[in-house]
């Protein structure tokens, strides 16, 4: 549904006449032209004569047009405070722009905006979507933040947080800060930790660490080994769980047997 909010006319200095008399009740009438009249519009009867030459203002009668069909207007008398009066047949009759359309505008625009211009959305109406519940989707994530190379997915409040570093090319010895530095968006618990890497390690294994603030948050025994390409989960084996907004982490590639390699190392970690 429109606000309903008159509009003015599609060109400047827009006036016709009645085609018949009409009394001070009628709230349909004709006039000889209202093709270029738009709906709702406000309008102003016998403020001048044939001539042009103004009438005694107490003459005047604005309307609120309603409806506009052909030359037919369905019209909401004596708007503007003014006194619904008849008039004769060949009474001019103008669009104007009036007080009260601009009261129809302010009613409308002011409760929506800041003294500063922002909009105050209450409600809204959404037309043609489909709106799918939060139970029937199976995995709810908000983007509010990218990043390239340790492609932070970040999801709104109450969301899961999955981010994801990433590490193109080859590594072949132990290696600090496999992917950038991630500042986590808000408070959490990690629930477990994802790793795959490509090429898999070309001798026993390829030891992988996620570090808080430049701490580890595993037990010796408990960090990501990956003996061969596929993707190993760990969950029991994080030692600090909980983080809080602001706290950085980093992944480092620990150890492995000499002469290892590693392609497109991939660690992804999953929280609540």
């Amino acid at each position: 549904m429109t606000a309903g909010i008159s509009r003015p006319s599609t060109e400047e200095n827009i006036s016709s006449t009645l085609s018949a008399g009409i009394t001070d009740v009628a709230t349909s009438f004709d006039i000889a032209d209202a093709s270029k009249l738009v709906q709702p519009c406000y309008l102003v009867i016998d403020r001048v004569d044939s001539a042009g030459s103004l009438k005694a203002t107490s003459l005047w009668e604005y309307v609120k047009v309603t409806n506009i069909s052909s030359n037919t207007l369905t019209v909401t008398r004596g708007a503007n405070n003014s006194t619904p009066q008849s008039h004769s047949s060949g009474a001019v009759i103008e669009a104007v722009v009036t007080s009260a359309m601009f009261e129809e505008w302010y009613d409308v625009l002011n409760p929506e905006h800041t003294s500063t211009g922002g909009h105050i959305i209450s409600t809204a109406t959404i037309n043609n979507a489909n709106i799918l519940s939060v139970a029937s989707v199976a995995h709810l994530g908000v983007l509010t933040s990218l990043q390239i190379n340790s492609a932070a997915t970040v999801v709104g409040p109450g969301l899961q947080l999955n981010p994801v570093w990433v590490m193109s090319g080859f590594v072949s010895a132990a290696t600090v800060g496999a992917g950038r530095p991630l500042v986590m968006p808000r408070s959490g618990t990690w629930q477990a930790f994802y790793m795959n890497n490509s090429l898999g390690a070309s001798g026993s294994s390829v030891i992988v660490d996620i570090n808080k603030n430049g701490t580890s948050i595993f037990d010796t025994v408990g960090r990501l080994t990956h003996p061969a390409a596929g993707t190993f989960a760990s969950t029991a084996s994080v030692k600090t769980k909980d983080f809080v907004k602001g706290d950085i982490f980093t992944v480092d590639i620990d150890a492995g047997q000499a002469g290892m390699w590693v392609k497109d190392l991939v660690v992804q970690g999953n929280t609540v």
